[in-house]
């Protein structure tokens, strides 16, 4: 039989085949039992990941004959990720009542849309707010690759943070069956040292309500032998140190 066409595929413009006489006993015609090997390509969709699968149908024509369909399924390799990073304002918090601010930045890191909602838990915050999956990216209800939702929370001090030294809590982000590793954020306490210079009038080496303080003396706070800050005594002889984190320091 004399080839007059080729190969047509619901997914693909062209598919090639090589001349009927390439094959066999190289006449121009497919003799029974010859075979002829056509090629086409098809670049693969977002879609055809997120739909998990590609499948084509194909038919092959040679004059006015026509093959039964032949369907292939090719499986997509579905890697659905998130990733969130967590960040704590202000950076450090010193009094029992202080508002710490969360901000949780979510992000589709796979290779396929992930339908929303998404929520994130967190391990010392009982309600974070997400706002709704169509107000981020191409406004769909999904979180598409590389999109971002942000998510937010208010955590309030309490006296045990204040003798912890610091506060760490752990979230994760989760949507569509999908959930994130954990993301941290640590917001240390901060501390002050005060003190004062005193004339020592009977020399016992205690302050005496009587004695008077010594004004525009240099102090000195030194950390691991070096100086992190200095400060003058006041009118009074006073002197302080604020927004220290945890540690051992002397005052000189």
């Amino acid at each position: 039989m004399c080839i007059r066409d080729s190969v047509s595929d619901d997914k693909i413009a062209v598919v090639g085949c090589p001349d009927v006489n390439t094959v066999g006993n190289f006449d121009a015609f497919l003799d029974p039992g010859e075979t002829l090997i056509c090629a086409g390509g098809y670049a693969v969709t977002q879609n055809d990941l997120n739909n998990g699968a590609v499948t084509n149908v194909a038919i092959a024509s040679m004059g006015q004959t026509n093959s039964p369909t032949a369907a292939a399924t090719v499986i997509a390799l579905q890697q659905p990720a998130l990733t969130l990073v967590k960040t704590a304002s202000p950076a450090t918090y010193s009094a029992v009542g202080q508002i710490v601010g969360y901000t949780y930045v979510v992000t589709n890191s796979g290779n396929v849309r992930l339908a929303g909602p998404i929520t994130v838990s967190d391990d010392k915050i009982a309600i974070v707010t997400c706002p709704d999956v169509n107000t981020a990216g191409n406004l769909d209800a999904f979180l598409d690759l590389g999109e971002t939702l942000i998510c937010a929370a208010t955590y309030l001090i309490v006296q045990a943070d204040l003798d912890a030294g610091a506060v760490t809590n752990l979230a994760s982000a989760s949507a569509d069956g999908t959930i994130s590793p954990s993301s941290s954020a640590t917001v240390p306490a901060t501390g002050a040292i005060a003190g004062g210079v005193f004339e020592d009038l009977n020399g016992n080496g205690s302050y005496d309500p009587d004695e008077p303080g010594v004004a525009n003396v240099a102090i000195a706070l030194l950390e691991n032998g070096s100086i992190v800050a200095t400060a003058t005594t006041d009118g009074s002889g006073g002197y302080g140190f604020a927004g220290l984190l945890t540690g051992s320091r002397l005052v000189r």
